[in-house]
């Protein structure tokens, strides 16, 4: 298995990087738990996409740019029988 976390030299940015996805993840959370209204509707909406365009620009680029194709697709394989597995 290959780490997303490690010793080398921009592993301190990709550290922080996980740390406030995890804490963006927390966040949507809570926000969630309290939809009752448009106006948390609204507050959680803006909040995910944020976070998503985040990932994708940020962390998903620095994953593709670092890992092999082939453990790349075998990924992608493994998320799509689970989410299949989940969403049934």
């Amino acid at each position: 298995m290959v780490a997303l976390v490690s010793s080398d030299p921009g592993a301190v940015g990709r550290d922080a990087l996980i740390h406030e996805l995890v804490a963006g993840h927390r966040k949507m959370e809570r926000l969630a738990e309290r939809l009752q209204s448009p106006a948390d509707l609204r507050a959680f909406t803006k909040t995910l996409r944020g976070h998503i365009r985040r990932e994708e620009r940020e962390l998903f680029e620095d994953i593709q740019q670092r890992l092999p194709h082939e453990v790349l697709n075998r990924l992608g394989r493994a998320f799509e029988a689970e989410a299949v597995r989940v969403c049934l």
